[in-house]
């Protein structure tokens, strides 16, 4: 058969028409095909141990095919854990945001409610007292219009 594709390959080739003035180039001999090299009869045993060893070696591609899909496995679920930690952590940062304003207000009232000028209107309005310099000494007196110091 191989012979019989060679052949006709060499009647096309000779039969072709070539262009005047050009010259015919020889045409590059193909390789005759291998003779059928009879091969070695294999053993029971030796057709056991190559199907033992390409045994072998699908179960260590299987093997490693599983392997790489539980790498990948785990990739994904560490993958969608970060997202999800991620997304806490974003909304843990907006609540402590809003922390830290609530907390710069109670510091302001409560330096408005420990202010002095605050503090002395309560004491003397609902406590009625009275500065230092403002305060009367009253005496009392048993002996008239006379009084003494020591």
């Amino acid at each position: 058969m191989a012979t019989e594709r060679g052949r006709a390959f060499e009647q096309a080739a000779a039969a072709r028409v070539h262009a005047p003035g050009r010259r015919e180039q020889p045409l590059p001999q193909r390789p005759a095909p291998p003779q059928g090299v009879p091969q070695k009869r294999r053993t029971a045993a030796q057709e056991r141990a190559e199907k033992l060893q390409l045994q072998k070696r699908v179960a260590a591609v299987m093997v490693s095919a599983a392997l790489v899909f539980a790498g990948l496995a785990v990739l994904t679920h560490m993958r969608a854990r970060l997202e999800g930690n991620n997304k806490e952590y974003q909304e843990n940062v907006v609540v402590l945001e809003e922390k830290r304003s609530e907390k710069v207000e109670l510091e302001m009232k409560i330096a408005a409610l420990y202010s002095l000028d605050r503090v002395e209107k309560i004491a003397r309005e609902k406590l009625g007292m009275v500065e230092y310099r403002e305060q009367f000494h009253y005496v009392l007196s048993q002996g008239g219009d006379r009084l003494s110091v020591n």
